[in-house]
């Protein structure tokens, strides 16, 4: 059946919008809700009903213009957030505990060898705390209301995505599976929770709901528009380009590297992730994971007593593409991250954040943007060693929208730079891939590298600290 309409939710790291697609590709409703956050040091939460009300505002928003029956429905959301339900009222019973939450380090950096070397065999993922295993055990250990629920056989713990599901189709809890993949408890081959992970963590199976393939049928909204497709917010894109040639990078909040030839020789300091399953095809990616982006021009902006445009028109006294803006090493500091874990290929939390000098505030804004660029490079360069001829970086995401962030990319990679034109690329390929529409030719503003050796050595500075405390 050829539906008329794709209505896409997408729930980031900012805000959760819903997006409507007509057959033919083209956007022709969006309506956003900011997405509440709260932060108390480590640990960084967001409402559930209050994402419930939004979730009921902006559907109803799309409703009031167009016709559910003729519409099918995709919903794509934070991959490593989730929260606690009680499966018998289907409320929740805690706050959604965000990727960004770090409160489990502790645990996680308790690990022993061996039992790092499981969690990355099963799941493809290096243990971090970013990922849900180690929170859903400190609810267990911390949290009354969800010991409680434990104790009473009512509790469930679902992805955001699958809740979002739960709420538009008021059916029973599933976890899709390229939700679950980010969990740290799934084993991305056999497409199951894994029983030796959930031992290791002490999470019993029941507390994790039965899983569903990302591309079936999931229910219907208001008993009309059919769900059919729910999964993460990251590489779906990636898989419907899929090239050897092509590396793609998704720049929000944090920046996510993938590459789309699972065949390829997994780097060890890499991911192998889960991107989208349906009844005949299962699509993998391998993933390298920047935890700050956005996070950290953020930081820096209000650090330097800016606003976060002003940051960007900082560096606009800077002409990127010519070597005078990169070339005196003396110049232009070089600046550190420490403020969320590093992410891969280092997996550390030991970095402090810092700038190795104090200069000028446009010099040290170009530094963090240098920053960002240097953490791609890092998650890049081992992609290159196993296939030398990767040639392209393509660029998306909201930060992606920024010129100067895509010259320095280029400046430090060496790759040749193409920033999609489109804004919305997470709910554009979920709408593709309902509405069968073929992916796009690479089109948008391009780049070329200009070799530089400052450049190189301030790289290679950055590098040698990042490696000592991996």
């Amino acid at each position: 059946m050829r539906h008329e309409q794709a209505w896409i939710i997408d729930q980031g790291g900012q805000s959760t919008r819903v997006i409507v697609y007509q057959n033919s590709g083209e956007a022709i409703f969006s309506l956003a809700r900011q997405l509440s956050t709260s932060r108390c040091s480590n640990q960084v939460t967001h409402q559930p009903l209050q994402l419930a009300e939004d979730i009921k505002e902006l559907l109803s928003g799309a409703a009031g213009r167009y016709n559910p029956s003729k519409a099918v429905i995709g919903i794509a959301a934070q991959r490593a957030s989730f929260l606690a339900i009680d499966k018998v009222t289907m409320q929740p019973i805690a706050p959604i505990v965000s990727w960004q939450d770090t409160r489990a380090a502790k645990l996680v950096s308790a690990l022993d060898p061996v039992s790092r070397q499981l969690i990355y065999e099963h799941t493809g993922l290096m243990p971090n705390a970013h990922l849900g295993a180690s929170k859903m055990q400190w609810l267990l250990r911390y949290d009354d209301e969800v010991r409680k629920a434990a104790r009473q056989k009512r509790l469930v713990f679902l992805s955001v995505a699958s809740y979002i599901a739960m709420l538009m189709t008021k059916e029973l809890p599933y976890f899709d599976h390229a939700t679950a993949s980010r969990t740290g408890l799934f084993n991305i081959r056999s497409l199951s929770w894994e029983p030796v992970l959930l031992e290791l963590w002490d999470i019993a199976e029941d507390h994790l709901p039965p899983l569903r393939r990302t591309h079936q049928y999931w229910g219907r909204y208001q008993q009309q528009a059919l769900v059919n497709w729910v999964g993460g917010d990251q590489a779906l894109m990636t898989t419907l380009e899929s090239s050897a040639h092509k590396v793609s990078v998704n720049l929000g909040t944090g920046a996510f590297i993938s590459y789309a030839n699972e065949k390829q020789k997994l780097p060890s300091s890499l991911l192998l992730t889960l991107v989208n399953t349906s009844r005949s095809q299962v699509h993998r990616a391998i993933e390298g994971t920047v935890n700050a982006a956005a996070t950290a021009i953020q930081w820096a902006a209000t650090h330097l007593g800016l606003s976060v445009d002003h940051f960007w028109l900082k560096l606009e006294r800077f002409n990127l593409n010519h070597k005078s803006a990169f070339q005196s090493d003396q110049a232009i500091p070089i600046f550190w991250f420490g403020e969320v874990a590093t992410g891969s290929p280092f997996w550390s939390g030991r970095i402090k954040t810092c700038w190795s000098s104090i200069s000028q505030i446009e010099k040290m804004a170009l530094a963090v943007v240098e920053y960002i660029a240097f953490s791609l490079r890092a998650n890049i360069d081992p992609l290159i060693r196993v296939n030398p001829d990767i040639r392209l970086l393509v660029l998306s995401g909201g930060l992606a929208s920024q010129p100067s962030l895509g010259q320095v990319v280029a400046n430090v990679s060496g790759l040749k730079i193409v920033i999609r034109s489109e804004k919305e690329l997470t709910s554009i390929a979920v709408a593709k891939l309902l509405l069968s529409l073929p992916a796009d030719k690479n089109d948008g503003e391009w780049f070329e590298p200009v070799e530089l050796d400052a450049l190189e050595q301030r790289y290679q500075r950055w590098l040698s600290v990042m490696m000592q405390k991996a």
